[in-house]
């Protein structure tokens, strides 16, 4: 299912195309893959045959995405990132010392406090 999303920053709105599966790695939860128009500056244009295009479209409505969300998503899971990069990243994580994280309602009282501060 595609999501059209605001996301407020200092400059502008962006809108945010989300495309969200039902079931994520090893069927559990769900999983959300979001890509801003700024993210996406390159176009490619790829000849297929009419069996592949049918099984692309037949998958995208299926799953209410766009069919070049499912070649990202393809070219994602093939070539993935730098595995290094990645590893580094989660191990910073994981060292990270843990904090407290405010429950939802103070978070968003403490968000509107700093958003009424940035309009004063």
């Amino acid at each position: 299912m595609l999501v059209d999303r605001a996301v407020a920053d200092d400059r502008a709105v962006a809108v945010a195309r989300c495309a969200v599966r039902p079931q994520g790695p090893l069927g559990k939860g769900s999983t959300s893959t979001c890509y801003y128009m700024s993210m996406l500056d390159r176009r490619l244009q790829v000849l297929i045959d009419e069996d592949r295009w049918a099984r692309l479209g037949g998958e995208a409505a299926r799953r209410g995405v766009s069919i070049g969300l499912l070649v990202r998503e393809a070219i994602d899971e093939r070539f993935p990132g730098n595995a290094s990069e990645r590893r580094t990243a989660l191990q910073a994580l994981l060292d990270a010392e843990p904090m407290d994280v405010p429950v939802p309602d103070e978070l968003h009282h403490e968000l509107e406090a700093i958003r009424s501060r940035r309009s004063a």
